[in-house]
């Protein structure tokens, strides 16, 4: 794993906020129990960082299959429907401004006529595609850098959705399993205790359930496509 700005964000981030359970139970128990704490703290958090990069690298996977799904659900990519005749939330000017300027970068590409769109509108979004393929391969230069940023965002969110179900699950399940050491073993989970690691689990809950949601990765995806068609007028200027 190639550790760049996008690996940082789009990959490890998610799987950090993924992973907070493992690293709150495992420090909490390791101090409570007696064990060595600076050794047996420290083999046990590179053992979960370990297990963080393959995390993050499932994460990457995950946010694969969702973006699928979400382009099913949003009737295509940004990138391929702000270039549609028919649609609306795409600026119109902008719009005919790329499409003419894409057909002077690669000519060899045929850009679909409005008729030929409304005929053919799945052959029309492959056009499309091609265009954004070719154009997302020539924008990896540094001057770049606020459509990497966006597409950093756009990464982590997406991942982060991925992941969502499971991630609450966990909180969930760890949540429950300290309620059940305080039950049986109130020595090993005293009440603060429990009520302070609770409450950090609700705080995670919350950012879970009413941040990360399809509504933020669909407004970064858009966003992300704005940034990606303001290239083409930077390189003609």
């Amino acid at each position: 794993m190639k550790f760049d700005a996008y690996t940082m964000q789009a990959r490890l981030l998610p799987a950090f906020f993924f992973m907070i359970p493992f690293y709150v139970e495992l420090n909490y128990y390791i101090v409570k129990l007696g064990f060595h704490i600076s050794l047996s703290a420290t083999l046990g958090n590179i053992f979960l960082s370990g297990i963080l990069l393959i995390i993050g690298n499932w994460c990457r996977y995950k946010g694969r299959e969702i973006e699928k799904q979400l382009f099913k659900i949003w009737d295509g990519a940004p990138t391929t429907r702000f270039l549609r005749y028919r649609n609306s939330e795409y600026n119109i000017n902008n719009r005919e401004n790329v499409r003419d300027l894409l057909r002077k970068m690669y000519p060899d590409l045929h850009m679909p006529t409005e008729k030929e769109e409304k005929q053919d509108p799945s052959a029309a979004d492959m056009s499309y595609e091609a265009f954004v393929s070719n154009l997302r391969a020539t924008t990896r230069e540094d001057r770049f850098s606020l459509l990497h940023c966006e597409n950093r965002n756009y990464g982590m969110w997406r991942n982060m959705l991925a992941i969502k179900p499971i991630a609450i699950s966990i909180i969930v399940i760890s949540a429950l399993l300290n309620f059940g050491v305080f039950i049986v073993f109130e020595d090993i989970m005293p009440l603060k205790a429990l009520i302070a690691i609770s409450a950090g689990y609700i705080l995670a809950l919350l950012f879970w359930i009413l941040i990360v949601n399809q509504r933020r990765v669909c407004d970064v995806a858009n966003v992300y496509a704005e940034r990606l068609f303001e290239t083409c007028i930077r390189r003609n200027e």
